[in-house]
């Protein structure tokens, strides 16, 4: 019986990839940090994280990087973000939010790469080729339209919880007074019925005309 020949396994494949050029090696770089959703979005940064943070740590053993994965519901609206510290304590910050996961990858590497990240892009070009594997695809991607709206970061909407708290309160409270106003012009109208059939139809009509005149003054 001849055997069917083993495929790669999933080893090699990792190693695969994370050793593909270029290096992402990350100069004078003291931490990464990102934040972004466990799912329901954010899906740029979830693919980063997949495909492109191995590689990252793979060239970088020594660098800190903290991932912060939060649950988030589809009614929320924050963006992912990632922070790098650098060893003069600076602090770069890159929106993630409705970005391809290569493009995220390029803004690190055009703050922290070097010169062997510009020679690289210098010899990608020369050869016509994408600067990382699948960035190619970037060109193509369209983010959503989002109009005009802008999200805060993780740490800004925890920080406005009690806000959104209490104008959650305020537009329940407005929609209960609402329903309470609607029930007592109902009641009185039909109160108004009532009222009008047991009476001469002369003074039925006086009464409705008086009725809608008060309601016309004190709307």
């Amino acid at each position: 019986m001849v055997k069917k020949p083993i495929g790669p396994s999933h080893l090699s494949k990792a190693l695969k990839l994370i050793q593909q050029e270029p290096k992402l090696s990350l100069f004078g770089v003291r931490s990464l940090k990102l934040s972004y959703a466990f799912r329901n979005d954010h899906f740029g940064a979830r693919h980063f994280v997949k495909e492109e943070l191995p590689r990252i740590r793979y060239a970088n053993p020594d660098l800190q990087i903290q991932v912060d994965k939060v649950f988030k519901t589809k009614e929320e609206h924050w963006k992912p973000e990632l922070e790098l510290e650098l060893e003069n304590g600076s602090v770069k910050t890159i929106n993630m939010h409705d970005k391809w996961s290569t493009s995220i990858t390029e803004e690190i590497l055009n703050i922290t790469g070097g010169d062997p990240w510009k020679h690289w892009k210098r010899k990608a070009n020369e050869q016509n080729l994408p600067i990382l594997p699948g960035h190619d695809r970037a060109s193509s991607y369209t983010p959503p339209n989002r109009g005009s709206a802008t999200y805060p970061n993780l740490q800004e909407w925890k920080n406005s919880a009690p806000a959104r708290a209490l104008a959650k309160q305020r537009a329940e409270k407005e929609k209960r007074e609402k329903a309470e106003e609607a029930d007592r012009k109902k009641k009185a109208a039909d109160e108004l019925k009532l009222s009008a059939s047991e009476l001469p139809a002369e003074v039925a009509e006086n009464l409705r005309t008086k009725t809608e005149l008060r309601r016309y003054y004190l709307r």
